[in-house]
């Protein structure tokens, strides 16, 4: 965290007429980075999901994110929660999923070939929280991924299943309401599956909280062990 503000505290002095301001309104990640003057920098999509997966565990208003917040206090935080997720990691916890581990919400992880088409009953069979993360095509080749989240609400008088999801690189602040399958799909078709040399092959990685193995709220099952390395993240 230090390293990260030590950067930003810099490039704001050697640049203060930088474009968008770091007071300017969040619209997305990478007008927060540049904002701070850190667009060099890995993103910071992994922190912001769970941040915003936390206010909806929480019972947050979904249509709360943070455009109403300026892009300096956005990153502030952002860079707080990286912390502390790495804290989580050396406590030997699944600091990619804080938001779940924070609230003690029991949840479960699957893994699924990142060519392999993922049907809403595999993320979000019921009513839940969904924190996915995916690999997605990074400059110069880079093997990058990037995380979002997906909440599905009750149906409501028609019997439609609705959903909201946040991503931290739509702009507007990142969250869009919408047909549960249709949201899912947009993330999906941003899924890189072109393969690496001399690496794993990539995977989709999908933590939920909906699950029909769930009848004890003190109970976590997961599927597979977590990859919980820090995330080259996509900006």
């Amino acid at each position: 965290m230090f390293k990260r503000l030590s950067n930003w505290y810099e490039s704001l002095v050697s640049d203060p007429s930088s474009e968008p301001k770091p007071t300017s309104q969040y619209s997305s990640q990478d007008e927060m980075l540049r904002a701070v003057g850190r667009d060099d920098e890995a993103g910071l999509c992994n922190p912001l999901t769970n941040i915003y997966a936390k206010k909806q565990i929480a019972g947050s208003n979904p249509r709360e994110n943070f455009s109403s917040e300026t892009n300096v206090d956005v990153y502030l935080k952002a860079v707080e929660e990286e912390d502390h997720q790495q804290k989580l990691r050396e406590e030997g916890k699944d600091g990619k999923h804080s938001a779940f581990v924070d609230t003690q919400t029991p949840y479960q992880v699957k893994t699924f070939p990142a060519g392999k088409e993922i049907e809403l009953d595999e993320v979000l069979p019921t009513q839940g929280h969904a924190i996915i993360t995916y690999p997605v095509e990074g400059k110069d080749g880079g093997d990058d991924y990037h995380q979002v989240y997906l909440g599905r609400r009750l149906p409501s008088g028609e019997g439609k299943s609705e959903c909201i999801s946040f991503d931290s690189s739509r702009k507007g602040g990142g969250v869009k309401e919408g047909s549960c399958n249709e949201l899912l799909k947009e993330f999906l078709e941003n899924v890189s599956t072109r393969p690496e040399l001399n690496r794993p092959s990539k995977k989709v990685t999908v933590a939920t909280t909906s699950s029909t193995l769930f009848h004890r709220k003190d109970r976590k099952i997961q599927d597979e062990q977590v990859d919980d390395k820090p995330l080259f993240e996509h900006k």
